[in-house]
């Protein structure tokens, strides 16, 4: 078992978020598997892919601790980055020896052939004790991972934050 230290949310324009596991409830990367492709005219190449994703991120603790980097000239928090936009395409792990694993999401375009389309697999959800929840896998959503009373009870969260730090 190999115990993970930061988790990055990669976007489809190339920027990036790394989070540290303290600010993580849940974190659940399934469905694995691995294949082999020409992506290019010039590469063949290995992906890991990950076809269900399932992140419980604690606000306020991941927004007073980093920023989101700028894009465009503007500034975003992290949980204005994470929800303005669903397109996060990768999910990279870094171990606690520094070793790092890449992990696809399953994504597919809300527009077919729009360049920067929204990922139709990606639900975002806000609780009542403002949290984020994102989902990334095909035809499931929230309820599918989370149970929808727990994650809007206060001191029910309050607790599991207490115990995951």
């Amino acid at each position: 078992m190999e115990i993970i230290k930061f988790v990055t949310i990669e976007f489809e324009n190339c920027e990036c978020i790394t989070l540290p596991i303290t600010v993580f409830g849940e974190c659940h990367l399934g469905n694995i598997s691995t294949s082999i492709d020409r992506i290019a005219m010039n590469a063949i190449c290995k992906t890991v892919f990950a076809r269900e994703i399932a992140l419980e991120i604690f606000f306020p603790e991941a927004e007073s601790e980093y920023i989101a980097s700028e894009f465009f000239g503007e500034k975003y928090t992290i949980l204005q980055r994470l929800t303005s936009y669903r397109d996060i395409t990768h999910i990279t792990l870094t171990y606690q020896d520094d070793s790092k694993e890449t992990f696809a999401v399953d994504y597919e375009d809300e527009v077919e052939g729009q360049l920067g389309s929204d990922n139709k697999n990606q639900k975002n959800y806000i609780s009542e004790c403002g949290n984020l929840y994102i989902i990334i896998a095909a035809n499931k959503g929230i309820k599918d991972f989370f149970n929808m009373r727990l994650i809007n009870n206060k001191e029910n969260m309050e607790l599991k934050k207490d115990l995951y730090r």
